[in-house]
C-alpha cells in the first residue's frame, strides 16, 4: 500500500511544499529556452514521418501567470518512401497561460500561430514548402533554483502547406493539411 501512496505523496508535496528559494520565483519580465525535441508530421493523411530536432525561444511574463513567447525550430525528419529526408522548420508566436507560477512545479498551456516549412535538398535544386497553423500545447516547468527550470512540453499543431518552392520560382498549392506533435524537454532561464 505504501508504494502505491508514494508517488502521490511526492507529486502532492511538489505543488504544496514550496522549494528553498521558491518564494524568490519571479516568472515575468523575459526568459530564454532551448529545448530538445522529437517531432513528428503527417501531412495529407501520408504515413507519420519523425525526427530529432532543436528549439530555442525567448518569452516576456506580463505577469507571472502570463506570458507572451516566440519559439523558433529545426528538426531532421526521415522522410516517407521517395520523399527523402528533409528538414522541418517552426516558429511558434503565442501566449502561454501558467498555473501556481510561484510555486516550483507549475504546469501552463499555450496557444500559439505557427509558422511552418518543409525543406528538401535535390540536386536539381532546394524543394520547398511553407504554410501555416495553430498550436495548442502543455507543459510543465520545474523551478532548481529562483531562475533557472526544467522543462517538458507537449505540442500539437494543426495547419496547411500552402506554397511550394524550387530555387526562385513557386506556386500556390489548394493546402496539404499537416498534423504536427513535438514532445521536447529543456532548460529555461529566467533573465
Amino acid at each position: 500500500m505504501l508504494r502505491r501512496l508514494l508517488p502521490t505523496a511526492l507529486l502532492a508535496a511538489c505543488f504544496l511544499v514550496p522549494a528553498s528559494g521558491a518564494q524568490d520565483i519571479d516568472r515575468t519580465d523575459f526568459s530564454a529556452h532551448a529545448t530538445v525535441y522529437g517531432a513528428a508530421i503527417t501531412v495529407a493523411d501520408v504515413e507519420v514521418e519523425t525526427g530529432p530536432g532543436l528549439e530555442i525561444g525567448l518569452a516576456y511574463g506580463v505577469t507571472p501567470a502570463v506570458a507572451v513567447f516566440m519559439d523558433v525550430g529545426s528538426a531532421t525528419m526521415t522522410g516517407a518512401g521517395t520523399a527523402g529526408d528533409y528538414t522541418l522548420t517552426t516558429a511558434d508566436l503565442g501566449v502561454r497561460l501558467r498555473a501556481f507560477p510561484k510555486r516550483p512545479l507549475s504546469p501552463h498551456v499555450h496557444l500559439a500561430f505557427t509558422a511552418q516549412g518543409a525543406n528538401f535538398s535535390r540536386t536539381e535544386g532546394d524543394l520547398r514548402y511553407s504554410g501555416y497553423g495553430a498550436t495548442l500545447g502543455v507543459g510543465l516547468d520545474y523551478a532548481i533554483s529562483p531562475t533557472v527550470a526544467i522543462t517538458a512540453g507537449l505540442d500539437g499543431t494543426a495547419g496547411e502547406f500552402l506554397r511550394r518552392a524550387r530555387g526562385r520560382s513557386g506556386q500556390d498549392l489548394d493546402g496539404f493539411d499537416t498534423q504536427m506533435g513535438r514532445l521536447g524537454m529543456g532548460v529555461t532561464a529566467f533573465l
